[in-house]
């Protein structure tokens, strides 16, 4: 997808190079079609599409993943034209009601699709929960019926069978820190391009600072316009459990982890409530700023609601502000100073790219299987023993709320049913094995820079798809 939008047309040439640059990727694999060989299927892909959900802030990644991989492997094959993004996955855009990470954390488990997304990714808990018998999440009732299979109840089907979950990082990008300001709002002043120290976005967050012209957002010398900017702060934060919030709460855990001098809700740090079970609580009650919710899920109701309440501050998914038109604070960055949270992409020049890296994060284990989170003693867990290996937030020179999301796989699905998902065919495995080969490639990392997000650290790309593959 270009800056525009309008689906990305390649050339003959181009189509033949990517595709030679994937099959290089995939090593000793069938590519979209051929013979099997480590976790390859054997059958035919882009002849058979999928479904997969889960996490918003992964939706315009996949979006960016499907329309090249529909064009770089698949030479544009109209089966996975499923939606009207031209995406290959039909239940991934918010219109369908059950996204987020904790949707996708249940969709995984209840074996409703072929693959989920979740950018917490998981608490240990939780993870015991996906490893075990399926459905142990819970929650399996749905309400729409997907395009491709599986896509008749019961969710999970009584054939599907325990396995282990593959978790590996798929993208980086940006949460944004928003604002509903304006010279109008701010009785006749411009507030200008406003800048946030760690300790300001905490304030903010937590309900300490009520109005927007509270001295403490101009310390420093920060922001001086704001002194003429009598307007109340009204929080907008997300209704559904989600990856967003995980981001943005492990960001202020790291720099403020006690809500140091909080009058509001005071009892509780932001150690509290980056814990996955209190996702969707915030600070609230007397001496607190106004706390608001849209009525539906996902990061675009966020941004939308943001977008028309006067004196708005919230956090989204950085596609989605970049898409509505969302004005974005500078952050702090921990090395760099005030830093944006987009900046041009090196290959266009166009303000499209995260301005994120996964430099300073790292992967569990040693080994190509312990990477996509195979390994029992470390893994990629908000409460991992030895560390959060998803939290790179408040580190470097680059902007300092950045996260990964994470794709869920079963194991053994290039095996005959009966298997973790033992309703999709031959060919959709396929299909879902050479779609993540892809995503892992340099060329499928190549278009998240298109599409407001970064591409993962090379180093690590390799040895996740080693580890997809030999466990697929």
């Amino acid at each position: 997808m270009n800056a525009s939008g309008t689906k990305r047309r390649f050339s003959l040439a181009a189509v033949l190079a990517a595709t030679t640059v994937l099959m290089l990727a995939l090593a000793v694999g069938a590519g979209p079609s051929g013979a099997s060989a480590l976790g390859n299927p054997g059958g035919t892909a882009c002849s058979a599409a999928i479904n997969g959900r889960g996490a918003t802030f992964q939706t315009n990644a996949e979006i960016a993943f499907g329309i090249g991989f529909n064009n770089d492997v698949c030479s544009g094959t109209a089966v996975l034209d499923v939606d009207s993004t031209h995406n290959n996955f039909y239940n991934y855009p918010a219109s369908t009601g059950f996204t987020g990470s904790g949707n996708g954390q249940k969709a995984a488990s209840c074996r409703t699709d072929a693959f989920a997304g979740t950018d917490i990714p998981y608490n240990l808990a939780t993870l015991a929960q996906l490893n075990g018998a399926p459905g142990s999440t819970g929650g399996c009732n749905i309400s729409f019926t997907p395009p491709n299979s599986p896509n008749v109840p019961p969710f999970p089907d009584a054939s599907d069978t325990q396995a282990q979950v593959m978790t590996f990082p798929v993208a980086a990008g940006a949460v944004g820190v928003g604002y509903d300001l304006s010279k109008r709002i701010c009785g006749g002043t411009n507030p200008g391009t406003i800048k946030l120290t760690g300790k300001m976005v905490s304030l903010l967050a937590g309900g300490d600072i009520g109005n927007w012209n509270d001295p403490r957002l101009r310390q420093g010398g920060l922001n001086p316009h704001l002194a003429s900017c009598d307007r109340g702060v009204t929080r907008v934060v997300r209704l559904d459990k989600s990856g967003t919030t995980q981001i943005y709460k492990n960001y202020l855990q790291n720099v403020d982890p006690n809500r140091s001098g909080a009058v509001c809700a005071a009892g509780n740090g932001w150690t509290f409530y980056a814990q996955d079970a209190n996702n969707q609580t915030w600070p609230e009650g007397s001496g607190c700023s106004d706390l608001t919710r849209p009525a539906t899920s996902g990061n675009a109701a966020v941004v939308g609601l943001c977008k028309t309440t006067a004196g708005a501050v919230c956090y989204g998914d950085i596609a989605d502000f970049a898409l509505q038109n969302l004005k974005s604070v500078k952050v702090r960055s921990a090395t760099a100073g005030y830093v944006p949270p987009l900046v041009n992409n090196p290959n266009t020049g166009q303000k499209t790219q995260s301005n994120c890296s996964t430099a300073d994060a790292s992967l569990p284990g040693t080994t190509a299987s312990d990477a996509v989170g195979l390994n029992a003693t470390d893994t990629w867990a908000t409460d991992n023993p030895s560390g959060n290996h998803g939290d790179f937030t408040d580190t470097g020179p680059k902007y300092p709320i950045c996260g990964i999301t994470f794709a869920l796989v079963y194991t053994g699905l290039s095996s005959s049913p009966p298997n973790a998902i033992s309703r999709l065919s031959l060919d959709q495995r396929q299909t879902l094995y050479d779609f993540f080969s892809y995503v892992l490639s340099s060329t499928g990392q190549a278009h998240l820079g298109e599409n407001y997000y970064a591409p993962i650290a090379s180093a690590w790309q390799t040895k996740l798809l080693a580890g997809f593959q030999a466990n697929f």
